[in-house]
C-alpha cells in the first residue's frame, strides 16, 4: 500500500513541477503584455468559478467516497449506481450552469467594476472560464475510477501532459496575435478537453466493472450523494468567503490595480495549495479503503504517516519562500522595489496559514471519509461570516487596503487549522482528542526551527542574480530537508525511506 502511495506522491510532485515551470515562465509575460489590471481579471474569473462550485460540490465531493466503499465491499451494482448517477447529475448541472453563465456574462458590467477598454475581453474570458468549469464536472466523474483503484498517479501524469500542451497554445496565441486575456481561457479550455479525453481512456483501461449506464441511474443515489455532500457545499462556501472573496472585495473596495497586485501575490500560495491538495489526495484512496474494511487503527496510522510525509515535503519550500520571496519577485517580475515588497508582504500573509496546514492537511479529508461533515461545515461557515464582516469593517475604517484582506482571512484560517481540525478529526474517528496533536506539533516546531535557522543564515547571503538564488535554494533546501528527515520521521519510517532509496540505488547497498 505504501508503495502505491509513494508512486502517487511522486506523480503529484511531477505534475506540480510542470505547473510551476509553466506559471513561472508565463506570469511575467502575461503581466507585461496585459498589465496588472487585466491580469487581475483572470484570477477574478477563476474565483467566480469557485463560487459556482458551491452548487456542484455537494454531489461531486462525496461521490468518490461512496463509490470506493461500495466497490471495495464487493457491491459492484451499488457502485455503478452511484457512478452513473454522478455522471447524469453532472450532465444536468452543466446545462443549468451554461445558461446561468450566459446571463452572468451579459450582466457582468453591473456586477463588478470593469474598465471600459477591457469590457469585451473580460466578458469573453468569464464565459470561457464558465464553459471550462462545465468540462471540469466531467473530469471529476472520470477521475473516480483511478481514485477507487488507488491509481491517482495516472491522473497526475495526464494533468502534467495537458498542462504542457496548454502553455504551448498560450505561447502560440500571444506570439501570433495581439495579446488578449481570453487567450488564457481558450488555452485552458483546450487543456480541459485534452484532460477529459485522457481521463476517459484511463477509466476504461482501469476497470471493466465500473461503467456508466442509463439504466443504472437512480434518483435515490443522487439524493444520497446530495444529502451527504450538502455539508461539503456549505464548507466550500465558507472557504470561499474566507479566502476566495479576496479579489472580488479588492475590486469593489480598493480598485482593479490593487486587485491585480493581490492576484500576482497569490500565484505561489495558490501553487502550494494545489500541491498540498494533490499530495493529500495521494493518501486518501488508501485511507478510504482501510475505512471501508473497518480497519480503524490502519486509518489512524495512515493519517499520521500522511501528515508526516506532507510536512517533510512541504516545510522546506514554504519556509524558503518566506525568506527568499522578495529576491524571487525582484528577479522574476522586474517591478519597482515598492511593488515587490507589497507583493511579498501579501504572499507571506497568505502563506501564514500554510505554516499550520502543511502539518495536518490530510485531516479535513476524514470528514468526507467518515461522512461526518456537519460539525466542520457549521463551524467554518460561522467563522467565514465573521471573517467577511471583519474585512469590510477594517477596509472602511483604515487605509490598509489589500493588506487588510490578506491578513484578516489568514488570521481566522489559522484558528481553524491549528485548533479545530485536529480535534474534529479525532472526534469523527472516535479516538482521544489529542491523537493527532503530537505529530502536528512536532512538525510545526520543526517548521519554526527551520524558519529561524533560515532567517539567521540569510543575513550572510547576497542575492543579485538567478544563479545566486538557485545556489542558495539548493544549500538551504539541503539543510532543511536533512533537519526535517531527522526530526519528523521515527526510526521505522526512516528505515522505510532508506530502503526505498537503497533498493533503487545499487551503490547504496553495495551493488555493482
Amino acid at each position: 500500500m505504501k508503495k502505491q502511495i509513494l508512486i502517487n506522491i511522486i506523480a503529484s510532485i511531477i505534475a506540480f513541477l510542470v505547473q510551476m515551470v509553466i506559471s513561472f515562465g508565463l506570469t511575467p509575460i502575461l503581466v507585461n503584455s496585459l498589465g496588472e489590471d487585466a491580469y487581475g481579471f483572470i484570477g477574478l474569473a477563476n474565483n467566480f468559478v469557485t463560487y459556482a462550485t458551491v452548487f456542484t460540490v455537494a454531489i461531486n465531493s462525496i461521490a468518490g467516497r461512496f463509490i470506493s466503499i461500495a466497490y471495495n465491499k464487493g457491491e459492484i451494482e451499488k457502485a455503478n449506481s452511484y457512478y452513473s448517477s454522478l455522471f447524469f447529475a453532472n450532465a444536468i448541472l452543466s446545462i443549468v450552469i451554461f445558461f446561468l453563465s450566459i446571463f452572468i456574462t451579459i450582466e457582468l458590467h453591473n456586477i463588478i467594476k470593469i474598465p471600459f477598454s477591457l469590457n469585451y475581453d473580460v466578458k469573453i474570458t468569464f464565459l470561457l472560464v464558465f464553459i471550462n468549469f462545465i468540462f471540469s464536472l466531467f473530469h471529476v466523474t472520470f477521475q473516480v475510477v483511478p481514485f477507487v483503484k488507488n491509481k491517482v498517479s495516472l491522473v497526475s501524469v495526464v494533468t502534467a501532459v495537458s498542462n504542457i500542451l496548454k502553455v504551448a497554445i498560450i505561447l502560440c496565441l500571444f506570439s501570433l496575435f495581439q495579446p488578449k486575456i481570453y487567450y488564457i481561457a481558450i488555452a485552458t479550455l483546450a487543456y480541459s478537453t485534452i484532460l477529459l479525453v485522457l481521463c476517459i481512456c484511463i477509466s476504461k483501461k482501469l476497470s471493466s466493472e465500473l461503467k456508466i449506464h442509463v439504466h443504472s441511474f437512480d434518483w435515490k443515489s443522487v439524493k444520497t450523494l446530495f444529502v451527504s455532500g450538502i455539508w461539503n457545499s456549505i464548507n466550500n462556501l465558507s472557504r470561499i468567503i474566507l479566502v476566495g472573496f479576496d479579489l472580488l472585495i479588492a475590486n469593489i473596495f480598493v480598485g482593479s490595480y490593487s486587485m491585480g497586485i493581490l492576484s500576482i501575490s497569490k500565484n505561489i500560495p495558490n501553487a502550494i495549495d494545489t500541491l498540498l491538495s494533490t499530495l493529500a489526495v495521494a493518501f486518501v484512496p488508501s485511507i478510504t479503503i482501510s475505512y471501508a474494511k473497518n480497519r480503524i487503527q490502519d486509518v489512524i496510522s495512515e493519517i499520521k504517516f500522511s501528515m508526516k510525509m506532507i510536512a517533510l515535503l512541504m516545510i522546506v519550500p514554504v519556509a524558503g519562500f518566506i525568506i527568499f520571496g522578495t529576491d524571487f519577485y525582484r528577479l522574476w517580475l522586474h517591478k519597482s522595489i515598492e511593488e515587490v515588497k507589497l507583493i511579498q508582504l501579501l504572499s507571506v500573509l497568505t502563506l501564514i496559514p500554510y505554516m499550520f496546514s502543511i502539518c495536518n492537511f490530510t485531516l479535513p479529508n476524514i470528514d468526507t471519509i467518515t461522512n461526518k461533515l456537519k460539525r466542520a461545515s457549521i463551524f467554518t461557515l460561522a467563522m467565514s461570516i465573521v471573517t467577511l464582516i471583519t474585512e469590510i469593517v477594517v477596509l472602511k475604517t483604515s487605509d490598509l487596503g489589500v493588506i487588510a484582506i490578506a491578513s484578516v482571512s489568514s488570521f481566522y484560517w489559522v484558528i481553524k487549522l491549528a485548533i479545530f481540525n485536529p480535534l474534529n478529526a479525532a472526534k469523527n474517528l472516535n479516538v482521544k482528542w489529542y491523537t493527532f496533536y503530537p505529530d502536528f506539533l512536532k512538525s510545526f516546531f520543526c517548521f519554526c526551527l527551520i524558519l529561524i535557522l533560515y532567517l539567521f543564515l540569510y543575513q550572510y547571503m547576497s542575492i543579485t542574480s538567478w544563479k545566486d538564488l538557485i545556489l542558495s535554494a539548493i544549500l538551504f533546501g539541503t539543510i532543511g530537508y536533512v533537519i526535517s528527515f531527522l526530526f519528523i520521521l521515527n526510526k521505522k519510517e526512516k528505515n522505510w525511506v532508506y530502503n526505498k532509496i537503497s533498493s533503487r540505488l545499487p551503490f547504496v547497498n553495495g551493488g555493482g
